[in-house]
């Protein structure tokens, strides 16, 4: 099909002082025939405003309005209304090269890619722009490595970034409710779909990193969706990719301590009902944890000790942060 239809879908929420960066990228685009639907999951500032504004120029830009429900239920009404031969995520707070979607569909269509993985530019506050490319080669990638790497957590789970076929998504969509690693729990079924997974490694999305961005900043529940995600990817790998499963078993090990480092200091009633289940896994794999090389020492020190003494575990990791962090800053907390 000659410049078939292709789907871009932003999800916004409360980023009046980013969204209209982002829709001039869109609108901009080289390749013309868009769809470009924007999801503003409930915001409280002029988001909507703008993208309303936005639409009435160009004819190409349907806004839809729902109650806030996460950056999950916003990419799933995004998909749920998509008409696209092929769909492209973008988050409101970013923007991309004017010619992204046009060279990802010809290399989708040189390379007969129903998946096609991009690089970025990492943009900070305070920071030069940092490229990053997950492959440096071009073209067909081989399969299993991509799963590889993807299991091993090397090449990146956001669904942004990346231009898929909307087939891949028929029967797949974001679990509700998920503040964080959202995609991680998902992606590798549709990567797992893909019969043809093909690289371009130009950096032509550009992902802003901001004081408030969901990646730096804590909520409740973000420690325990992230350890959630990770172990529904190790139980996807032990159904399908067994031979893959070890970094993501250990990197799952390590952050059910960080669930229950986080539930001891702030006793997060989400967290409560999981706490079990992660300290049996934490106990269970006592042998593993001791031979696994891709945790690192401190952090089999640390489940040790809370496997040897509980009690005092729970009433000293706020100090043991407090060092950690004091040479390590994280605002992931």
């Amino acid at each position: 099909m000659a410049n078939p239809l292709i789907s871009v879908l932003v999800a916004a929420y409360n980023v009046e002082k980013y969204i209209e960066r982002c829709l001039v990228s869109l609108i901009n685009q080289t390749y013309r025939n868009l769809e470009i639907i924007v999801v503003d999951d409930g915001s409280k500032d002029k988001t909507g405003i703008i993208c309303d504004q936005f639409a009435k120029t160009d004819s190409r830009i349907k806004v839809i309005y729902t109650l806030n429900g996460g950056l999950s239920v916003a990419r799933n009404n995004g998909l749920d209304n998509a008409s696209g031969e092929y769909v492209v995520f973008i988050d409101g707070d970013d923007d991309v090269s004017t010619d992204m979607v046009q060279k990802m569909y010809h290399c989708a269509e040189k390379f007969t890619a129903d998946l096609v993985i991009i690089g970025r530019y990492n943009i900070y506050q305070t920071k030069t722009k940092q490229e990053i490319i997950h492959y440096p080669k071009r073209g067909i990638l081989e399969k299993q490595r991509v799963m590889q790497d993807l299991m091993d957590d090397n090449l990146g789970s956001q669904t942004w970034e990346k231009f898929y076929s909307r087939k891949l998504w028929e029967d797949i969509r974001f679990i509700p409710g998920r503040v964080y690693a959202e995609d991680i729990a998902i992606v590798h079924y549709v990567f797992h779909k893909a019969k043809a997974i093909a690289s371009l490694p130009e950096p032509l999305y550009n992902y802003y990193i901001n004081d408030d961005t969901l990646t730096t900043s804590y909520r409740p529940f973000k420690w325990l969706s992230a350890y959630l995600a990770f172990k529904e990817r190790l139980e996807f790998a032990e159904a399908y990719y067994p031979a893959m499963t070890t970094k993501l078993r250990s990197m799952t090990i390590n952050f059910a301590r960080l669930t229950l480092d986080n539930y001891l200091q702030r006793h997060e009633e989400c967290d409560k009902e999981s706490i079990p289940e992660i300290i049996e896994r934490l106990h269970s794999n006592k042998k593993f944890i001791l031979k696994t090389p891709y945790l690192k020492w401190y952090n089999k020190i640390l489940i040790f000790y809370y496997n040897l003494f509980p009690a005092v575990y729970a009433r000293s990791i706020k100090y043991i942060h407090k060092v950690y962090y004091y040479f390590k800053p994280n605002n992931f907390r």
